[in-house]
């Protein structure tokens, strides 16, 4: 309910509006007394709208550097009634009497990515050039206020290539902006994956034709599947891998030979009747088999053994291995107390070194972060590099 004061500045406001007469220190301070009721209701915040852009208007004049004071105040206070035109207005004449303070770059910054997303999209530097050096607090604040806006952005247009082109220019700046606060890197980066996971889940098949926007989709779904990763969360770890899922649906490795080059070694470990091991926590063997045929495998049930994260706790994998028949094994995540490794370290380095036989470490984001979880985006990359090898280690795989 307002309050009887709060009703009256309302009322001696109307009256200064309907004069278009407002100075704006009048404004500021009516402006300050119903910031609490505008959000209770929508006139009253469209009032204050009204009196801040004629304030605007009547504050331009010659005598405008004598009013810095009341500007800076006018700026912030259109930056939290959300009246971007006037934040922005307000920050170019400030700037023109003398340097913004930080926290007028900030609410300039948010003004420029809510009245020029498609710039901000397209020209994320131009943003990085507004916010100059801020303190990693404002930085943070001017980010997560555009996520709000990319959000609300696509609920109303459900434009998939704009979402993901915001979601790539916003990872850009942030990367730059926090890189010396990971903290606040880290809690940016868990708002932006959410909204990489609703651009993820929404996206069409055939909703992106340009190979350009299909490298950003690749970009931006493994960056999310990067930062879901980390998490300690069951579920968010289930996502991380759904995600890079999508991610290597849409790439492909140009360092690798050719499919065609690939799908030849493949019929030749068939011909040659050998098995390549799968070794560690995965998803479901069957997706994964099913992965395997596309990259060339008529028959993979009879070439690819799985043993999977508990099965290691309790099995021998080296007794498992046959190195006149094993061409190759693909570990994921492991328990560290595998069962007779002997004095090697891991099982990566007992069975290339005792048995020979290539292999394929499935890591989390290609780093030093540890073995993941097999995915079917991890494997089908980690099964491309294992063949890779094959065909040079064993030429003749190819020539079945």
């Amino acid at each position: 309910m307002p309050t009887s004061e709060s009703t009256l500045a309302k009322e001696l406001l109307e009256a200064q509006v309907a004069k278009g007469n407002l100075p704006l220190t009048e404004v500021t301070s009516a402006a300050r007394q119903l910031r609490e009721a505008s959000e209770q209701d929508p006139e009253t915040g469209r009032l204050i709208s009204r009196a801040l852009r004629t304030a605007l208007t009547v504050g331009v004049d010659e005598s405008v550097a004598k009013k810095e004071d009341a500007l800076r105040e006018f700026l912030l206070l259109a930056h939290t009634f959300h009246r971007y035109v006037d934040v922005w207005n307000t920050a170019l004449l400030l700037d023109s009497l003398r340097p913004l303070e930080p926290s007028e770059r900030a609410a300039q910054a948010v003004s420029f990515v809510a009245l020029f997303p498609g710039t901000a999209r397209a020209q994320p530097q131009r943003l990085e050039d507004l916010v100059g050096d801020i303190s990693p607090q404002l930085a943070l604040s001017i980010l997560t206020t555009w996520l709000e806006l990319i959000r609300s952005t696509y609920e109303t247009s459900r434009r998939i290539g704009d979402l993901v082109g915001d979601l790539a220019a916003a990872d850009r700046i942030a990367s730059k902006l926090l890189a010396k606060s990971p903290d606040l890197l880290r809690l940016f980066d868990r708002q932006w994956a959410e909204l990489a996971v609703l651009a993820a889940n929404e996206r069409q098949g055939d909703g992106v034709d340009r190979l350009a926007d299909l490298d950003r989709e690749a970009r931006v779904f493994a960056r999310a599947a990067v930062i879901l990763s980390h998490s300690v969360d069951v579920a968010e770890e289930s996502l991380s891998v759904d995600l890079d899922d999508k991610a290597e649906a849409l790439d492909w490795d140009t360092s690798l030979p050719t499919p065609e080059v690939l799908k030849a070694v493949a019929a030749g470990l068939e011909a040659r009747r050998q098995r390549i091991w799968v070794v560690g926590r995965h998803k479901d063997a069957h997706k994964l088999l099913g992965v395997a045929k596309g990259l060339g495998f008529s028959a993979p049930g009879e070439v690819f053994e799985f043993l999977d994260y508990e099965q290691v706790k309790n099995i021998s994998v080296a007794q498992k291995l046959n190195p006149a028949k094993d061409a190759g094994v693909i570990i994921g995540a492991v328990p560290h107390s595998a069962k007779d490794v002997g004095n090697y370290s891991s099982l990566v380095t007992q069975i290339p070194q005792e048995y020979g036989i290539e292999v394929v470490e499935v890591r989390k984001n290609n780093s030093s972060a540890g073995l993941a979880t097999i995915s079917n985006g991890n494997f089908r990359r980690s099964l491309e590099k294992l063949l890779a090898k094959l065909s040079v280690s064993m030429p003749a795989a190819s020539a079945a």
